[in-house]
């Protein structure tokens, strides 16, 4: 009987579109969510390093510039998608146009990323062309060092074009950003039924409100101006004691270091 409800679960995640998950993991009650709710609009060149993920025209998830050549993303952003119509927009602030619309070479997920669980939930995405970069516009954003640690409380800026609540389809013209405290790994366990691995970190307010949400998968988590996380899942979004959870950049820096195309 188990194994038959993970093959159904497995079925139904390959088959959803990347730009709305929320789906129900095999082993909980918990509803995963791409995953920027209480936010507000981003003043010019507060976040140069977002990108927006172009797939049939239309924004579906985030990104981050970490070269030239590269931009780093989450896995189950790309899992489904033919690279022939996905381009990558930098440059601006605004979901609907402006900045520079780029095209895609090839992409590469981690070899262990799994839908069913989003571990190892990251991916690079390699531009045709190299990127000029642009103060205040167009910068690459520094990455958390091989296996660093943020400290419980610490103070991170999640950022996205998602939607505005749960359940919406009101999304913002002007990218959002929002300020979240990270939350040690056990207690995030505690919460989320032991769903959490040692490539996740977690980040949110126990009474919710702010929150990253659909379409802001793939975008960055940052403090201290360096790339500690990238959107993954969460239990709907900016819901009491259901923090966001995270890719761990610092967990995975040595994969990134040499998988990158500079």
């Amino acid at each position: 009987m188990i194994s038959l409800i993970k093959f159904i679960f497995s079925f139904s995640l390959a088959h959803l579109c990347v730009a709305y998950i929320d789906t129900v993991p095999f082993n909980s009650n918990l509803k995963f969510s791409g995953r920027i709710v209480g936010g507000q609009d981003v003043t010019d060149g507060l976040i140069p390093w977002q990108v927006s993920l172009v797939h049939f025209g239309s924004h579906y998830c985030g990104g981050s510039i970490i070269s030239p050549k590269t931009i780093v993303t989450a896995a189950h952003c790309l899992d489904t998608i033919n690279k022939n119509f996905l381009k990558v927009r930098v440059g601006t602030k605004d979901r609907y146009g402006y900045g520079m619309l780029l095209q895609v070479e090839d992409f590469k997920l981690h070899e262990n990323f799994s839908r069913s669980t989003y571990h190892n939930d990251i991916a690079l995405i390699y531009l045709r062309k190299r990127l000029q970069y642009v103060p205040y516009k167009i910068e690459p954003i520094a990455l958390a060092e091989q296996n660093s640690f943020v400290k419980d409380g610490t103070m991170a800026m999640v950022s996205g074009w998602g939607v505005l609540r749960h359940n919406s389809n009101i999304v913002p013209k002007i990218l959002q950003y929002v300020m979240v405290p990270v939350i040690n790994r056990e207690q995030c366990n505690r919460l989320m039924n032991n769903l959490v691995s040692e490539r996740q970190i977690c980040a949110g307010f126990l009474n919710g409100g702010k929150d990253a949400c659909q379409q802001d998968s793939g975008g960055p988590l940052v403090y201290n101006k360096k790339l500690i996380g990238i959107v993954s899942w969460g239990d709907e979004c900016g819901k009491p004691r259901r923090p966001g959870v995270y890719t761990d950049v610092g967990s995975l820096r040595n994969w990134i270091d040499k998988n990158i195309q500079l």
